[in-house]
This record gives structure tokens, C-alpha cells and sequence, in this order.
């Protein structure tokens, strides 16, 4: 009798589960928060909208595509970092009921060498693919219209790249340390254009990007106005940058790691340096910053190993910090007068052991009396000399003194030559004048020099 009442019980369990279920599954889905928590031991997924999105994946997983449905449910998205450091995942296949990928979404994915997405994908966003170091294949629609900043960055072994046909959004640093991307395609799109080599939109007054094939030395067309972030990083091979007037803005990194550049040409009119931008190169030697220059990023010729010389003209008015760290060959700079802040570890200083941060020996700065050049160098303890006047003066003083001088000596000659029989009275007279405003001129320019100090 037991038993039975045991299986009848049983029986009468199983047809109400059997009816419940459809209802407690609709009721599930119908709840937010972390009731809408799906795992399959791979991916977790969460309910949004009436779709699944993948939020992350496990990082062991070794696979090529996933599912298009869960529990009778599209999945529709994936998260930002979803797969962020998957690094088992050699090929992947979005399928096509994903309408959206997050930011970061496959960064640091080290294995993953093809990933196909869907036409339904429009964006790409910020660093989806960025330490992806070993994607060679990457195939998207002609559809997407963005490609968000450092989308492909750091993708060491990216070949070619082919712009879609409606892309109309290029975001800063795509391409950062792309060092194999000697191939870039623009020919079914009208908003970016490739010339020489070089990614530049439409109108061809900003550069994107340079092919890594480049070498030698470089010419820009004129026209430029702007170095787009990272538009050259990684280009190992330019030797010289000959860059056009009316550029007004160096980007970002732009030139990081130009390892084999051993000048730059940057001409008057550049205002903004930005950020690492002549980051580790390598070969440089010698810098001059012209006039209209007010900001120098930070960074900027951080780890120029055999930098020796930096000009800096007056009228700069921010150096960022760490500028020169680890230019150990830049004994000596000077600070104009027109410079109002300066960056911590701006110069003088090294990374040591454990990435500590150590002041240079025998370095020296030429500063103005009360700038913020004095406050520097007495705040880090660096030998320095101080001037009164600015270089412009002093420059001044110098050719106009050489000026006045040469037109004496040109009035006397001329003096001569029409009054042979002056008598020796007046040319006694004249060389007289001559000598005490040569000594004049020679007081005025002593009163320039400084002092030094420590």
C-alpha cells in the first residue's frame, strides 16, 4: 500500500512539474537581477531586453564559435571584457544574432589569430581587439560605420586591413604598434583616402595612419594640419620625418618607437606635442622645438636613450612630466623664460631598479631668475645658472650691436673715399666715438650673463 501511495504520489509530482514548468520558465524570464543568470560552465550569460548577453567566458575555454540560442532565448550581445584574456582561443565566429559587442571585449586575447563577425555588427568598439598580438585575419561587414579608439592596437601581427565601404568614424590610436600593418585599403570608402602609404581622410589635412613598410626618410604633403594619435608608432624603419608647415598638432604617441629616426623636422606653427609622442626612439640625437610651441606633452621624448641636445624656444609655456626621463645623454637644457609649469621628473631623472625613479649625475639646466625653471631645478636639487634677460633680448642685443658696428665701419670707408683730405682731427674723433660705443655694447651684453648656481 505504501509503495503504492509512493508512486501515485510521485506520478502526480511529475504531471504538476510537467505543467508548472512552461509557466515558472516564463515567470524566470520575466525577472531581473541575478535570477537572469544563465551558466553553461563556458560563457555566463545574463537576460536583457528579451536576448541573452554573453558577460563573460572561461578562461581556460578553448572553442571557435558559440551558441546562437540559450533556453529558447536569442543571444543577442556581448559584454565588455567578455572574453577579455581568453588567451585559449585561437579562431573565433560571432553568430549573427549578436547586434552589438562591448568595449574590450577580446583584449588580451594572445592566441586568437581570425575572428569573423557578423553584417550585424555596425560598431567596433573601444580596444575590442587591443594585445590581440597574434590576429593576422580579421573579417568584418562593409556595414560598420565605427572603429573606436585603440580597436586593433598592439596587434603585432596585422598584415592588411581593408576600411568598410561605410566607415565614417575613425577613432584615436586604432592601429598603435600595429609593426607588421604595411598594407592598408580605403578604395571603396569616400571618407578616408590612402596616399604614399599613409591613411588620411577625405579632405587630406589629418593623418590616421602610416604603413610599418615605410622607410627611410619621409615627406609630408602639405595640406596636413594635424598627426593623428599613434599615426606612425611602430613605423621602424623611418630614418627622418620632414613635416609640412601648417601642421598645428602632433597627436599622441605619434611616433613611438621609431626606433631608427634620427631627426625630425617639426616646423613653426606646431603648438601642441602631444603625449609620448618621439616615445623610445631610439636613434635621436638632436631636437628643435620651434617658436609657437606652448605645450610639450608628457612623456614626450621618454627613453630617447642618446638624446643629447633639446632646444626649446620662448614662448613654450607647459613641459609635462617625465618629458626627458631617460635621456641620460641630455646633460644640459635650457628652460625658457615663458615656461610657467613643469611636470614632476620632467628632466634629470632615470627609472632604476624595481621602476623606481632615479636622479641623473652631472646634469645641469640654464634657467631665468624666479621662473618656474629655478623652482624646478632647486626642487630636484639639479646644478643650474640663471639669466636675467630673455634669449630673444640677448639675441637682439647681439645682432644689433653687429648691425651698428658694420655701418660705422661702412660710413667710415665711405667717409674716406669722399674726404681723403679730412683733417687728422675729425678721424682721431671718429675713432674715439667708435671705440667708447664698442665698449658700451660690450658692458650691455656682460650685464646679460649669469651666475651660477646650486
Amino acid at each position: 500500500m505504501k509503495s503504492k501511495l509512493t508512486r501515485l504520489l510521485a506520478g502526480a509530482a511529475a504531471i504538476f512539474m510537467t505543467a508548472a514548468i512552461p509557466a515558472f520558465t516564463a515567470f524566470a524570464d520575466s525577472l531581473e537581477g541575478p535570477e537572469d543568470t544563465l551558466t553553461d560552465g563556458t560563457f555566463t550569460y545574463e537576460l536583457v531586453n528579451g536576448g541573452y548577453t554573453v558577460v563573460s567566458c572561461d578562461s581556460s575555454a578553448i572553442l571557435m564559435s558559440f551558441p546562437e540560442t540559450r533556453n529558447g532565448y536569442p543571444i543577442t550581445a556581448i559584454a565588455d571584457y567578455a572574453f577579455s584574456g581568453c588567451e585559449n582561443i585561437s579562431e573565433i565566429e560571432v553568430p549573427r544574432t549578436v547586434k552589438s559587442i562591448g568595449a574590450h571585449a577580446f583584449s588580451g586575447c594572445t592566441s586568437l589569430t581570425k575572428v569573423t563577425l557578423p553584417d550585424t555588427i555596425s560598431i567596433i568598439s573601444e580596444g575590442m581587439f587591443l594585445g590581440c598580438s597574434n590576429l593576422k585575419e580579421v573579417n568584418i561587414s562593409d556595414d560598420v560605420t565605427t572603429i573606436g579608439s585603440y580597436a586593433f592596437a598592439f596587434c603585432s601581427r596585422l598584415e592588411s586591413f581593408e576600411l568598410p565601404s561605410a566607415l565614417s568614424y575613425l577613432g584615436d590610436s586604432v592601429f598603435t604598434e600595429c609593426t607588421s600593418l604595411s598594407e592598408i585599403k580605403a578604395d571603396s570608402n569616400t571618407n578616408f583616402v590612402v596616399e604614399n602609404d599613409i591613411l588620411l581622410n577625405s579632405a587630406k589635412d589629418k593623418v590616421y595612419r602610416a604603413s610599418a613598410a615605410l622607410s627611410g626618410s619621409v615627406y609630408l604633403e602639405s595640406g596636413i594640419t594635424e598627426i593623428g594619435s599613434s599615426a606612425f608608432s611602430g613605423c621602424t624603419q623611418i630614418e627622418h620625418i620632414y613635416i609640412p608647415q601648417g601642421v598645428s598638432k602632433i597627436g599622441d604617441y605619434a611616433f613611438r618607437d621609431c626606433i631608427s629616426m634620427t631627426g625630425a623636422d617639426i616646423p613653426n606653427g606646431v603648438n601642441d606635442i602631444g603625449t609620448g609622442a618621439f616615445m623610445y626612439c631610439d636613434a635621436l640625437e638632436t631636437i628643435e622645438l620651434p617658436v609657437s610651441l606652448q605645450t610639450l606633452g608628457s612623456s614626450a621624448f621618454m627613453g630617447c636613450t642618446v638624446l643629447r641636445r633639446a632646444i626649446m624656444q620662448e614662448g613654450l609655456s607647459k613641459i609635462g612630466e617625465k618629458v626627458f626621463l631617460g635621456c641620460s645623454q641630455l646633460k644640459t637644457i635650457t628652460i625658457p623664460k615663458t615656461v610657467s609649469e613643469i611636470g614632476e621628473c620632467a628632466y634629470g631623472y632615470t627609472v632604476g631598479e624595481e621602476s623606481t625613479l632615479v636622479k641623473e649625475a652631472d646634469i645641469s639646466m640654464s634657467v631665468y631668475a624666479g621662473s618656474a625653471g629655478e623652482k624646478y631645478a632647486k626642487d630636484n636639487g639639479i646644478v643650474y645658472s640663471t639669466v636675467d634677460k630673455s634669449l630673444k633680448r640677448t639675441a637682439f642685443v647681439i645682432v644689433a650691436v653687429g648691425a651698428f658696428l658694420a655701418a660705422i665701419v661702412v660710413a667710415a670707408v665711405l667717409m674716406a673715399r669722399s674726404r681723403k683730405g679730412a683733417p687728422a682731427g675729425a678721424k682721431k674723433a671718429k675713432k674715439l666715438e667708435k671705440e667708447r660705443l664698442e665698449e658700451q655694447s660690450y658692458e650691455k651684453i656682460v650685464d646679460d650673463s649669469g651666475e651660477k648656481k646650486e
